[in-house]
């Protein structure tokens, strides 16, 4: 069956270059002057797609929204949004279990017009414990029912499923081969990555890991970068997430940039922060 309105990177045109003369406006223009070692790569051309929820976007300028509101992109909606939202991106509709995302199917409650379902398992209330216990499992059996209505799978499993400091869970990873088994599944494998971003060595190594085990199973599966402006951690600035994303391996393909709200979905997230995030799409050209 067809994929729903599925693009493949090679035909994306919308997609968004970092290059040595965008670096040079930054610096000119004052923005992300502490940038420090993105510069090695700032002579190598650098394109991503985004990912972002509604919620978010709405939040940033309207040119900035309308650049992200482009074929390429992705916007995330929860399963309840009206059926009547319909973007220029690819619209993709976010479930916290598979439970949710089978019972949706089963009432024929997907939002009209989304092409993906954005997986996002994690240990919270809202992804059931069997769910959290085996999570690959249920990746699994996701892939197979998104393939069955013509939908593509967006993996994208929060750090917390998997128990430790960062090096258990690496060594998780590693053992498990955790993002090659998804990879599997999922047509994009997004990362969650945000988490780190205040260890700059421990995201890049993670991302590196990720995209190893990814590629080395599903040469074509795309992987993607999580970003946040106010993670646990702190509130980010510009110019670190400038620093993240340009320091990223070759390899990733895009970013989830989160805007998220303190709340159940994230108790313990600093403020909303979507200037950040406003500043660095306009710094890098959108």
């Amino acid at each position: 069956m067809r994929l729903k309105g599925r693009i493949q990177p090679k035909y994306i045109s919308a997609r968004v270059v970092f290059s040595l003369s965008l670096l040079g406006v930054m610096l000119l223009s004052g923005v992300g002057t502490t940038i420090g070692s993105s510069t090695r790569l700032a002579s190598v051309n650098r394109s991503w797609n985004w990912m972002i929820a509604n919620s978010a976007l709405s939040q940033l300028t309207p040119a900035v929204q309308s650049n992200l509101n482009q074929a390429g992109n992705y916007v995330i909606v929860p399963p309840n949004s009206p059926p009547t939202l319909s973007f220029s991106a690819q619209k993709i509709t976010t479930y916290k279990s598979y439970a949710d995302f089978q019972l949706a199917i089963q009432e024929h409650a997907v939002p009209a017009g989304t092409t993906g379902i954005l997986l996002d398992l994690e240990r919270w209330q809202f992804t059931p414990l069997v769910e959290q216990q085996d999570p690959l499992k249920y990746y699994a059996m996701a892939s197979v029912l998104a393939r069955r209505y013509g939908y593509y799978l967006i993996a994208a499993p929060g750090l917390s499923l998997i128990p430790g400091d960062f090096p258990q869970k690496l060594a998780y990873i590693s053992r498990s081969d955790f993002y090659g088994k998804l990879s599997q599944y999922a047509q994009i494998v997004e990362v969650q990555s945000q988490s780190l971003e205040f260890n700059p060595g421990n995201f890049n190594h993670l991302l590196n890991v990720a995209v190893e085990q990814a590629k080395s199973s599903n040469v074509d599966a795309e992987v993607y970068a999580g970003l946040s402006t106010n993670p646990p951690a702190g509130i980010a600035t510009t110019s670190q997430l400038l620093n993240l994303i340009s320091t990223t391996p070759i390899e990733i393909q895009g970013f989830w940039m989160n805007i998220p709200s303190p709340g159940p979905m994230c108790p313990n997230c600093n403020v909303q922060s979507p200037q950040v995030a406003d500043d660095l799409f306009q710094a890098i050209g959108l």
